[in-house]
């Protein structure tokens, strides 16, 4: 279909009455975005998946709306016959319209689409490269697994963010140790050590061994064990280790701000009495960037008491530190009732929190 300029002004409503598919997917080519649009979310009301066939057909026109719309709603129609069709929009030469059929091959699930779609994975567009890995991920086939390997060095860190996606979903060991491999590579030097401590902890070893990162001359080794001490899946034990939580502890002092972050939110998810105390302790700690810390740890908590503490700092003389508190109640979904009847300020002043 050719686009149509504006003195084709298509009548949807009437079009919906009569049940006119090839006028639906005519209003398509119109200029007019509104027009095209109103096409798209009335079309099934008229054919429903009925209507494979002009689906099918609309991925050979030579309006690229048409070829876009078919693309991107066959995936949805579970119809295994538009497979086929899809594949050989993966040649298209609109970039969208490959991008749109690789996503849709994935609702399909059938293992026709697996090498068709390990060649998206070198495609030009990236974001048909994004929906091939995704797609692959939906598929499951073991014969995508190198090239997803390969994929985890692409260009753009969307791509490798779904290839790795793809990739943890194998329920395959070689896939597991391909991707700790990965994983492993892009370690700098400097931190293999910390990275493989972190790796190999498990429930039957202490926190203690992991410490001495934590104290360590490089900024970034010390930011990374923060993270990783974060990210542990069994962080709660934390609040039986006294020696773990006391270094945390201390690093609510370090001078880098992603290691005070993180530290602060793990002590307040631990959420003892002990971590909670060192929590509160800093909320008067002269120093603004450790107070703005410490009001996110406290964010974490399930106590309610840290509630009202956050609240109290609303009033601390930094205004950093109070958008902090702002934020962190706001986050953590701790807004007392009074905060949404009345507009609190600045003791200093009349603007806003945060100003």
């Amino acid at each position: 279909m050719k686009s149509t300029g504006d003195s084709f002004k298509p009548d949807i409503q009437s079009l919906i009455d009569n049940k006119d598919v090839k006028g639906i997917l005519k209003a398509l080519t119109h200029n007019d975005p509104k027009i095209q649009r109103q096409a798209e979310e009335t079309f099934f009301e008229v054919a429903g998946f009925n209507e494979i066939e002009y689906l099918k057909e609309g991925l050979k026109d030579g309006n690229k709306n048409v070829k876009r719309f078919a693309a991107r709603v066959l995936g949805e129609c579970g119809d295994l016959s538009a497979v086929e069709s899809l594949i050989q929009s993966l040649n298209d030469k609109d970039e969208c319209v490959v991008d749109y059929a690789a996503s849709s091959l994935g609702g399909l699930k059938d293992k026709r689409a697996v090498k068709p779609l390990i060649k998206v994975l070198s495609h030009k567009y990236w974001a048909a490269r994004c929906s091939a890995a995704n797609s692959l991920r939906c598929l499951g086939d073991p014969t995508a697994i190198d090239p997803l390997i390969q994929a985890l060095n692409d260009i753009n860190d969307e791509v490798r963010y779904y290839a790795e996606e793809a990739l943890q979903e194998f329920d395959d060991e070689r896939a597991v140790e391909l991707l700790n491999k990965f994983h492993e590579s892009q370690i700098p030097e400097y931190l293999k050590e910390v990275f493989n401590a972190f790796n190999t902890v498990n429930k039957f070893k202490t926190f203690e061994s992991l410490i001495q990162y934590l104290s360590d001359e490089n900024d970034k080794v010390r930011e990374y064990a923060a993270e990783s001490f974060w990210e542990l899946k069994d962080n709660r034990r934390l609040k039986d280790d006294t020696r773990t939580v006391d270094a945390l502890i201390q690093s609510l002092n370090d001078k880098s701000k992603v290691v005070r972050d993180n530290i602060a939110c793990l002590l307040g998810k631990i959420d003892t009495q002990t971590t909670l105390e060192s929590l509160i302790q800093n909320l008067k700690n002269n120093n603004p960037d450790i107070r703005k810390s410490v009001v996110f740890g406290l964010g974490n908590s399930k106590n309610k008491l840290t509630t009202e503490i956050i609240f109290k700092t609303l009033t601390d003389e930094n205004a950093s530190v109070r958008l902090s508190a702002a934020n962190s109640l706001l986050f953590s979904m701790k807004v007392p009732s009074v905060l949404t009847s009345r507009d609190y300020r600045c003791k200093e002043n009349n603007n806003f929190l945060g100003c």
